[in-house]
């Protein structure tokens, strides 16, 4: 099969990361993959060579909002797909009444913010199945799909064997936290206070940053400023393949996060025989860790439950060692990139068995449709195909030369 995966952009980050784990097992398995990114599509790294067949990048020219719709579809329609997976980009989605009706159209779902969820869920009935990818996903996701449609797939890492680095059992604990820096969802402030708590027990520790994002120099002033700064690093954002490689180095990986759908980033460290403490998430963290057997969770209104945690491992070594590999085999065994891969290959297969139509002639309805408030467009899906194919009759006769397709900044990213 030919499988196209639209991602928002080549920025490294979860999106980027799943839709590279999803190329590199269909390509095993003797599948041809493409990635389609939009603008603004940010710089291409090494990863997306190696691990697509085709990387297909969208440049928005000197074009109308409807023009550069219309080439979207086109240029998707070239490529001759079996399978079209989408996560979370608009425009791509916006395409989907207009592509061949043989193309089996995957939306995934990767967090309970709304936004993401309606930019993933319009155009509902030519989207054959949408995947959360957690149980707490699922349960935002179910406010705008139906449950027919909707079908629960974890993100996969690789969970090949990798020689780690020898823990050292005098020297200080080594922490590594590794995702987007940013403030409100990974509530960075919490693990500097944790931190703090650390270094006020006299507990001997480093911590290694990895990743890029709005907070990041604001982070990095506030560490300055603190007596613990000299056993913090920065290292910025690095691909998957690097961040891979630099986790067999650490003993424990802290997530502080508000809310996650299924990191990918903890996955991975625990897939690495890296100890998770992390904020307990009803319907994510907590469906990944068993508190006190593969890891730990903790409560992120008490920051010194993580202290008192990692001083716990950081005074017990062979614990750290023994909880490290609970949680790499947890991982292998329920979150391998094959696993997760196969069950794709039979929601494809179930779909392709009931394939959409695709009734929209005119891109510029697709595109005006976009423009609408969510509520609207959930309306206009629950009006018989009559009704519907009428309205877009009305909106090609009548506002096809002169209505602008307007697409509010939140729906397109």
């Amino acid at each position: 099969m030919r499988i196209g995966i639209a991602c928002p952009s080549f920025h490294i980050g979860g999106w980027s990361t799943h839709a590279l784990g999803l190329s590199e097992a269909f390509r095993e398995l003797g599948h041809q993959t493409v990635a389609i990114v939009p603008d603004p599509y940010g710089q291409l790294y090494d990863d997306f060579r190696r691990l697509f067949d085709r990387v297909v990048a969208i440049p928005r020219r000197l074009e109308t909002r409807k023009q550069y719709l219309q080439r979207i579809a086109r240029m998707v329609g070239k490529l001759r797909l079996d399978v079209l997976i989408n996560n979370a980009v608009a425009w791509v989605q916006a395409s989907y009444p207009l592509l061949p009706s043989n193309v089996v159209r995957l939306s995934v779902v990767h967090s309970i913010v709304d936004a993401e969820i309606q930019c993933t869920t319009f155009h509902l009935p030519f989207t054959q199945r949408v995947i959360a990818v957690s149980e707490n996903v699922a349960h935002a996701t179910l406010r705008y799909v139906p449950s027919a449609k909707l079908t629960q797939i974890p993100v996969g890492v690789t969970a090949q064997p990798l020689p780690r680095a020898a823990r050292c059992p005098d020297g200080p604990i080594r922490l590594a936290y590794v995702g987007r820096v940013a403030h409100r969802a990974k509530n960075l402030p919490l693990l500097e206070r944790v931190l703090d708590g650390l270094h006020a027990q006299s507990v001997s520790f480093t911590m290694t940053v990895v990743g890029d994002g709005d907070y990041l120099a604001t982070m990095r002033r506030h560490v300055a400023a603190r007596p613990w700064a000299e056993r913090v690093v920065f290292r910025g954002a690095l691909s998957p393949e690097r961040v891979r490689g630099e986790l067999r180095g650490f003993d424990a990986f802290l997530l502080t996060s508000t809310y996650e759908g299924t990191p990918h980033a903890l996955l991975e460290a625990m897939a690495a025989g890296v100890v998770p403490v992390c904020s307990r998430i009803e319907g994510a963290t907590d469906r990944i860790i068993e508190s006190g057997v593969s890891g730990y969770l903790c409560n992120r209104e008490q920051p010194n439950e993580f202290v008192t945690t990692i001083a716990s491992l950081a005074r017990n070594r062979e614990l750290l060692e023994e909880i490290g590999e609970r949680a790499r085999a947890r991982v292998v065994r329920d979150y391998g990139l094959n696993s997760v891969v196969q069950r794709y290959l039979g929601i494809i297969a179930d779909c392709q068995c009931n394939p959409v139509d695709s009734f929209c002639p005119s891109p510029s309805q697709a595109g005006i449709f976009l423009s609408l408030p969510p509520a609207v467009r959930r309306a206009c899906h629950s009006l018989p195909r009559h009704i519907r194919r009428r309205a877009g009759d009305f909106v090609r006769k009548h506002l096809h030369n002169t209505a602008p397709v307007r697409v509010r900044p939140e729906d397109l990213w």
